[in-house]
């Protein structure tokens, strides 16, 4: 994964919350997979941003989804020959400052960090030429996790931050082995990729100015 960081036309200390929320608003439309060839992710894939939903869990009826724990996603989908198959193998979930007030103005918080095991779902049926695409990328979670500091940056957010494994919702009742492998995708992804934690937050931060 290239790791050099990229000009933006934006910066983010000036960007005003109204033309954000127009430059999200864009970015729904037209997809975000641009961001995936910036951070040299496998072909073969297509990144889009979904949100805010009204409530947090099921965004939809959909074949296996991921459940929601943000009310805004960034959602991995494969692709075969130019063709989208609605079928989330993952997905980066964060808040925004309206949304959760706790991380200050400007900011973006990460609160799910998320993969699907398609081939391993009882009843789950997929189009056999991408069904080898079911399957996650290696390090799939730090390219997603590139994905969203060049995307907030993009759109003028100057700060990230990351919820540690032990605060997330579903920590408490994982099994041992689970919450390691939790810890292992927030807190080492977040430390590998140059987070600080924030003793008075109790947040990984990373400035984006």
């Amino acid at each position: 994964m290239k790791k050099t960081l990229y000009r933006v036309a934006l910066t983010p200390s000036v960007v005003p919350r109204f033309i954000r929320k127009r430059i999200l608003d864009s970015f729904k439309l037209r997809g975000l997979s641009e961001y995936l060839k910036r951070v040299e992710f496998q072909e073969g894939y297509q990144l889009k941003l979904e949100g805010p939903y009204r409530y947090l869990g099921y965004a939809s009826k959909a074949q296996a989804e991921i459940y929601r724990d943000t009310h805004h996603c960034l959602c991995l989908y494969p692709t075969y020959k130019g063709k989208f198959y609605n079928l989330e193998i993952a997905v980066l979930g964060f808040e925004v400052e309206e949304d959760f007030k706790f991380v200050g103005e400007n900011s973006v918080i990460v609160k799910q960090i998320q993969g699907a095991c398609r081939k391993k779902s009882s009843g789950f049926f997929s189009p056999a030429e991408v069904r080898d695409k079911l399957e996650l990328p290696d390090k799939w979670e730090r390219s997603l996790l590139e994905t969203m500091i060049l995307f907030s940056r993009d759109i003028g957010f100057y700060e990230i931050n990351i919820l540690p494994a032990e605060r997330n919702d579903w920590y408490p009742s994982l099994k041992k082995g689970l919450r390691y492998n939790l810890k292992l995708r927030y807190d080492v992804t977040a430390k590998k990729r140059g987070f600080c934690y924030d003793e008075h937050t109790k947040l990984w931060k990373l400035s984006l100015n």
